[in-house]
C-alpha cells in the first residue's frame, strides 16, 4: 500500500471524526439552550419556612483547583435537624447573629431540603443540572472538534505532499 493511500485512509477517518464531533457539539448546544430555557421559565413550588440556627461551622475544603473555606449551617425545622444548602461565606455574619440571638430565619423548603435563597434552590433542580451537563458536553465536544479539524488539516497537507511526491517520481 502506497504512502498516499495510507494518508488518504487517515484523512477519511479524520473527516468522519470531525463530522461526528460537529454533530455532538450541535446537539449539546441545542440541549444546553433548551434546558436553560426550561430551567429559567419553570415555576418551582417551594415553601417559605421559619427555622432556628443550631450550628455554624467554617470548614476548610481542599480540592485540586479551588481550595478554600466553606460555611456549613445546621438548622432546626419541625424538630428535625437539616443542613442548609446554598450558604455562602458572605452570609457568615447573618447566621452567627441568628445563632447567638436565637432568632428565626426564613429559608426555602423544596423536596424535603432547605435552601438559603431561591437562587440556590433553582440551581439544584434536575433541569438546571441537565443544563450544566450539556454545558460540560459543549466544552468537551468543542475542544474535540477543534483538535479534529487541526488533525484533518495536517493530514490533508501530508496527503497533498505525498501525492505531489508520487507524481514527481
Amino acid at each position: 500500500m502506497k504512502n498516499s493511500e495510507k494518508l488518504s485512509d487517515i484523512v477519511r477517518q479524520w473527516k468522519k471524526i470531525t463530522y461526528v464531533t460537529a454533530v455532538v457539539l450541535l446537539i449539546s448546544v441545542i440541549g444546553l439552550f433548551v434546558m436553560a430555557r426550561i430551567s429559567k421559565n419553570r415555576e418551582i413550588a417551594y415553601n417559605e419556612v421559619s427555622v432556628s440556627v443550631q450550628e455554624v461551622n467554617e470548614v476548610y475544603v481542599h480540592r485540586r483547583h479551588n481550595s478554600g473555606r466553606k460555611l456549613e449551617v445546621k438548622v432546626e425545622y419541625q424538630g428535625n435537624s437539616y443542613t442548609l444548602y446554598g450558604v455562602t461565606m458572605d452570609d457568615r455574619q447573618k447566621y452567627k447573629e441568628a445563632l447567638d440571638s436565637d432568632t428565626k430565619l426564613i429559608v426555602y423548603e423544596y423536596k424535603n431540603e432547605l435552601f438559603s435563597d431561591v437562587k440556590a434552590l433553582k440551581g439544584s433542580t434536575a433541569t438546571n443540572i441537565l443544563a450544566l451537563m450539556f454545558w460540560g458536553l459543549c466544552q468537551l465536544s468543542g475542544v474535540s472538534l477543534i483538535m479534529s479539524i487541526v488533525s484533518l488539516i495536517i493530514n490533508r497537507h501530508k496527503l497533498q505532499k505525498a501525492l505531489a511526491e508520487e507524481k514527481g517520481t
